[in-house]
């Protein structure tokens, strides 16, 4: 129980970069991919490859739904391979405040599937809220740089097996710059917290993350 305790104390660090694509887009209709590489920043750290596809639709003036699909891959010296699909539903909402203010909130059902004997496959839901802010090149002008503060709540059943990072709740804040073409470009520092379990290895963790954007007319 002491050592435990000890290692609840440590804030461990990722680093994690993203590349996504607007597949293809047709009125309200739209379809995304995206790749994910995540990295846990240790002498003999894993390292983590999602691919995932998106599909979105438009269906009134603020709301949107979502669906999608992952398949991810995690691997590392000291820790055992494994693969993972999440298949997972959302909707999303946006209210526009002012000028240069926006709320998105989004609620997020996912299943998560390993292909592990000793792991539980298991449903989650999450709720995010995000304050876009765009700033301005002067005062009759808005920039093409923004920035976002995030807050997400995860919602679990436990104890989950095998779990080494539970989550439970995550706050991040990114800056972004949007090129002429609406390819954006970000950079943002996340930090999470989790659920504390037997298997759980730290209290929270910091995460770097660069993400692009990428639209091809």
């Amino acid at each position: 129980m002491q050592a435990n305790s000890k290692l609840l104390a440590q804030t461990e660090s990722f680093s994690e970069a993203e590349i996504s694509n607007r597949i293809w887009q047709k009125d309200r209709f739209a379809i995304e991919g995206k790749g994910n590489w995540k990295r846990f920043i240790d002498q003999n750290g894993w390292q983590r490859i999602r691919l995932e596809l998106i599909m979105r639709r438009s269906i009134l003036k603020r709301w949107t739904a979502y669906s999608g699909f992952s398949y991810a891959y995690t691997f590392g010296s000291e820790t055992p391979n494994f693969s993972e699909q999440r298949p997972w539903l959302a909707i999303r909402y946006d209210l526009k405040l002012h000028k240069q203010f926006t709320i998105v909130q989004q609620l997020k059902g996912e299943w998560r599937l390993f292909n592990a004997s000793s792991r539980d496959n298991y449903f989650r839901s999450r709720y995010r809220a995000s304050m876009i802010y765009q700033l301005r090149n002067n005062e009759s002008e808005l920039s093409d740089w923004f920035i976002v503060g995030t807050m997400e709540w995860y919602f679990l059943r436990d104890p989950i097996s095998e779990e080494r990072f539970p989550n439970s709740n995550q706050f991040s804040l990114k800056g972004v710059h949007r090129f002429q073409n609406t390819s954006e470009l970000g950079i943002s520092i996340k930090y999470e917290e989790f659920i504390s379990t037997e298997n759980t290895l730290a209290k929270n963790a910091i995460t770097l993350m660069f993400q692009y954007f990428l639209v091809i007319d």
